[in-house]
């Protein structure tokens, strides 16, 4: 789920195996949702079963044919994240931002939510914004 012009946006993702290069490089093909209860139905009928929920706020801009999206993941905090057509393109976009010396993190939050749940002993398999 995403937030735009103070709206809820839900879409669906495929993300390939990781490919080599200085970067996390992957193919990855996304739709918008427009009924996600639907589609969680939909999913469920198929054989598929619901095994990690996070939320994610994302907010998007552009830069150089990059989107820069700045996320913040319940859980884990905020992080910058560049996509874009190559290597090249998206290390010029972070020396602009002056982030092409971080350290960048190949990890998806995906598991990194699992791992800090975990590390925290904690056998729920959901981060949320509200959870105390």
């Amino acid at each position: 789920r995403q937030k735009a012009h103070g709206m809820d946006q839900y879409f669906l993702t495929y993300k390939g195996p990781k490919e080599e290069g200085p970067y996390k490089i992957r193919p990855e093909s996304e739709i918008e949702i427009s009924d996600a209860d639907g589609l969680g139905i939909i999913l469920k009928c198929l054989g598929y079963n619901e095994v990690l929920v996070f939320e994610k706020k994302r907010d998007i801009w552009i830069l150089d044919n990059c989107e820069i999206c700045l996320d913040e993941v319940a859980m884990l905090g905020r992080f910058i994240e560049v996509e874009g057509p190559d290597p090249d393109i998206v290390r010029s976009v972070l020396e602009k931002l002056g982030l092409a010396e971080y350290e960048h993190i190949n990890n998806g939050y995906a598991s990194m939510v699992r791992k800090k749940l975990k590390h925290h002993n904690c056998h729920k398999s959901e981060a949320l914004f509200d959870d105390k």
